[in-house]
């Protein structure tokens, strides 16, 4: 108890004021000299933001090495995590362990990754393999009805390759956008619940390409196209470029008749960038920078925009559409919905506990029947 505490960088004191009770009380649980009851129990795992099951263990469990992979903004720092990015890390990397022994010995486990990819591929290339190995086509993309329908989609093909999709919560776009974990099996992305969903897509793209690559390191959203290079190395535009190949493919973006039309030194209107973005719900941010590189626009129109673009990202605060309002939509895309099936499978088959389950699931036992419907995790 003690560490979680500790790990929360609390005090005694702002520990016992927002557990709401008595610092003696407190230091006594820490000591094993008293015993908090169930509720107590409940309400120190979720201000400690740990597992109920956590302070079972004899012993406090091994520090965590986060991850080394971060997309952020530009205007990131590399300061210290916050307390809330270090315990969603570490969940992150608790939770693909647990599913690693769920499906060990099972008919479920995974197989290897069957694409791999190298910084010296060509990006337009490994752009065309990416999307022929999580099959998605142009007419995938335009039969999505909105952007939230567009994330669903990749992040199910991204699924089908045995690749975790997570989500993190309650932590700044400023501080991260997504992450991997880039091990097998099962690597990884983990993307920002705060995000817009077309910025996610983007990210979730940008990330595997970093799991097929096997290679890590710091990211933002730089491209070194503004001469600044802070922050930004050679495998991050590597990453960029076949991302954004991969959602948007040299062909048809060439070919399309909205850009068939334009010449490029006259520049790009918010209305045609945001009919391009909605066509295949990539960002406008995207579609103009992938237009440059295909010389349909120009680095100055882009770099025009760019700040307005960052401006926009800096100031979005993510509302949950009519797709993700419930409950039980929020709960299966924090863990995945892989993760969340083989839990409850898990359950079912009594190899867990209902703790273990709602630590991790964060769905209370009454509420189990009605997730599995809601959120459609088992079919």
């Amino acid at each position: 108890m003690t560490w979680a505490r500790e790990k929360q960088h609390l005090s005694i004191a702002e520990a016992a004021e927002r557990l709401n009770v008595f610092a003696a009380d407190l230091e006594l649980w820490e000591l094993g000299e008293l015993a908090p009851t169930w509720a107590q129990l409940r309400k120190i795992a979720s201000v400690y933001k740990r597992p109920v099951a956590l302070f079972y263990l004899s012993e406090p469990p091994r520090d965590f090495v986060p991850m080394r992979d971060f997309r952020k903004l530009p205007s990131a720092t590399d300061a210290q995590l916050s307390v809330e990015l270090d315990s969603e890390l570490e969940r992150i990397h608790q939770q693909r362990n647990l599913l690693i022994e769920l499906v060990a010995d099972t008919d479920d486990e995974p197989e290897p990754l069957s694409l791999s990819l190298s910084q010296e591929d060509d990006e337009e290339s490994a752009g065309t393999r990416l999307r022929e190995w999580l099959n998605i086509t142009t007419a995938d993309q335009q039969r999505w009805s909105d952007e939230y329908d567009a994330l669903r989609g990749w992040t199910q093909a991204v699924e089908s390759r045995d690749i975790l999709v997570m989500h993190i919560a309650s932590v700044e776009v400023s501080e991260i956008r997504g992450c991997s974990v880039t091990a097998q099996p099962f690597p990884v992305v983990a993307l920002n619940n705060r995000d817009t969903p077309l910025g996610r897509i983007f990210t979730l793209l940008h990330e595997v390409v970093h799991v097929l690559l096997q290679d890590g390191g710091i990211c933002n959203l730089r491209d070194g196209s503004s001469g600044q290079s802070h922050g930004f190395s050679r495998i991050e535009g590597y990453c960029n470029s076949v991302a954004a190949a991969c959602l948007l493919p040299m062909s048809t973006l060439l070919e399309d008749p909205d850009v068939l039309i334009v010449q490029s030194e006259k520049g790009w209107s918010d209305r045609q960038l945001t009919t391009l973005s909605r066509r295949y719900w990539v960002s406008r941010e995207a579609i103009l920078r992938r237009l440059v590189t295909l010389r349909r626009a120009t680095m100055k129109d882009y770099l025009a925009r760019r700040r307005l673009f960052l401006a926009e990202y800096e100031q979005a605060e993510e509302l949950d559409s009519p797709h993700f309002q419930h409950a039980y939509n929020r709960a299966a895309r924090r863990v995945g919905s892989r993760f969340a099936r083989e839990l409850v499978t898990a359950y079912q088959r009594r190899e867990i506990t209902g703790v273990e389950l709602y630590d991790n699931l964060g769905v209370p036992l009454h509420n189990l029947d009605a997730f599995i419907q809601k959120s459609g995790i088992m079919r």
